[in-house]
Parts: structure tokens; sequence; C-alpha cells
């Protein structure tokens, strides 16, 4: 009797750790895919901490910024970070520097936003970047001292 009970609590363990091996590369193949849509898109892997974030790529149908926000319960909150005024098309493999450190464990947002014509980040004057339902197009992000260098992509 204890040796079928050491069993079944043995096939219970295999089986709960499979399962979560499964759901977490599940989750981590989710976040790692880059978002397109439309002529828009943005890739940021997982980083580890430090002043800048390195973007994989923005691809911009009229060219405008990339900007690394907080979370705010899920939600891009304070900006801190914006890129240098990215050009219509693809842009691959560039720095953003931020207004802090960022830490382990927490999660940002790169957003896309538009140039109003004046080649200068404004938060007020380029709005957002928005799929055809009025969807904001940004791509969550951790912050893990466990990350590693990020591999190249391709759409």
């Amino acid at each position: 009797m204890n040796q079928k009970r050491f069993s079944t609590i043995h096939s219970i363990i295999v089986v709960v750790i499979i399962i979560a091996a499964v759901g977490y590369f599940s989750f981590m193949r989710e976040t790692a895919k880059p978002l397109l849509i439309g002529n828009n898109a943005i890739y940021v892997s997982s980083v580890k901490p430090a002043t800048n974030i390195k973007v994989g790529f923005a691809v911009l149908a009229a060219g405008g910024y990339v900007i690394i926000h907080e979370d705010s319960k899920g939600s891009p909150g304070a900006i801190i970070g914006s890129s240098d005024r990215l050009s219509p098309g693809e842009n691959r493999g560039f720095d953003i520097a931020l207004s802090r450190e960022s830490v382990d464990g927490e999660t940002l947002h790169a957003m896309l936003h538009s140039d109003n014509g004046d080649g200068v980040f404004n938060a007020i004057d380029d709005p957002p970047i928005k799929d055809s339902q009025g969807n904001i197009i940004l791509m969550k992000f951790q912050i893990s001292n466990r990350a590693e260098e990020p591999e190249a992509i391709s759409l």
C-alpha cells in the first residue's frame, strides 16, 4: 500500500513538472514573438538590468519613435526612454537610453509613436501608432538578470 501511494505521488509530481514546463515554454514562445501589425512592428527581447534597452527591430510605415514605458498595473505607465527619430521602414539593433536603471523582475513596454514632422519626440504632439482597430502598437518585455543575448530576428 505504501509503495502504491509513493508511486501515485511520484506520478503526480512528474505530471505537474511536465505541465509547468510546457506552460513555461509556451509562455516564453508567445512573449518572444515579434509583433507585426500592418506596416508597423516592434520587437524587444528580455534584457538584463541596465540604463539602456536594446531594441531588436522596429518597422514604422511613416517613421517615428520607440518609446519605453514603465508598467502600471499591466498597462504602459510613465515614459522612461525614447529613441531618436527612426526612418520609415525597418530599423534594427538600436539602443534607447533610459532615465533610470531598469530593475530585475520588472516589466516594461516598448511602444511605437508617430512623429509630427519636427524630428523631436514630444509625448503630447507625437501620439502612439495604432492598428486598424484603434489598438496601440506595443510590446511588453521583461528585465531579468538571467536574460541572454537575443538571437537575430526576421519577419
